[in-house]
């Protein structure tokens, strides 16, 4: 889990601080969002098409990274059901590594195997 998303044992609120809603490309789709929504309370999140509506959802799935702010989620997970699967553009490693590039995510895993070899 990203350092800036915390998942709190105790909490049954998804909270939102300061949170920039950023695509892949760099893309800048909401700026300092904050809100609270908690457990058996509803939240209606209305715009335009490409206003960031579905991306909060995909920050809020770690399928997207916190840009910046902190995002609070209840540890026993979150489960939504998206209007249609997100898959990225790419072979089935694309999809399995997402957000990271082929070049980020061999390099994560050699900074993860330094760590634990046994010298």
């Amino acid at each position: 889990m990203p350092s800036n998303v915390i998942s709190v044992p105790s909490e049954e609120t998804i909270s939102f601080r300061n949170v920039d809603i950023v695509t892949p490309s760099q893309k800048l789709l909401a700026s300092q969002l904050s809100c609270d929504v908690s457990q058996g309370k509803s939240l209606l999140v209305t715009g335009p098409n490409g206003s960031g509506k579905s991306s909060i959802f995909r920050v809020l799935q770690s399928l997207w990274p916190v840009a910046s702010g902190r995002l609070t989620v209840p540890s026993e997970g979150i489960f939504h059901v998206p209007q249609r699967p997100y898959t990225c553009l790419g072979t089935l490693r694309d999809q399995i590594i997402y957000p990271l590039s082929r070049e980020e995510a061999e390099l994560k895993m050699a900074k993860s195997l330094r760590r634990w070899t046994i010298t």
